[in-house]
């Protein structure tokens, strides 16, 4: 994530598709950690890809955005 021209953050996506066209397994490592990002005041996970399909990827960033 980008804003303003400063890094903000780097995401690895956590579930990797490997069927059809799609072989990431064998050229990337899947991501462990969520990413949770304050955008003015908002706090927002990052997904990407297969992590919107699968619930563990939304289930980490939440608990990764609560407050304790």
């Amino acid at each position: 994530m980008i804003r303003d021209g400063e890094v903000l953050a780097n995401h690895r996506k956590a579930c990797l598709p490997n069927y059809r066209v799609f072989d990431e397994k064998r050229y990337f490592t899947p991501g462990t950690e969520a990413t949770v990002l304050d955008l003015n005041g908002v706090k927002a996970g990052i997904l990407v890809c297969e992590d919107v399909w699968d619930p563990a990827p939304a289930r980490a960033a939440r608990a990764a955005g609560r407050r304790c």
